[in-house]
């Protein structure tokens, strides 16, 4: 409960490091760009929170063949012996 409470008031972790990169990303470009516009740290930040479409059953069933299919391959060459 006190590391609930610590990061509800000080968040801490990747998410506030790219917070931090983004901060000072914005502040370096700011005066390189047009007259009027203006740059966010958002702009800076990675957007993880997009969603992904999941693979289908038979994409994954392909990848799955095809990793093993290599896999056999590279098994196949190696006596296993040192």
């Amino acid at each position: 409960m006190r590391w609930m409470n610590f990061y509800a008031q000080e968040p801490f972790g990747l998410v506030r490091d790219d917070l931090r990169c983004g901060i000072i990303g914005a502040a370096v470009t700011q005066p390189h760009v047009k007259k009027g516009k203006t740059v966010r740290p958002a702009d800076f930040m990675p957007k993880f929170r997009e969603r992904y479409r999941p693979f289908s059953k038979a994409a994954l069933t392909a990848t799955t063949n095809a990793l093993v299919a290599w896999l056999e391959r590279k098994n196949n060459g190696h006596s296993g012996k040192s």
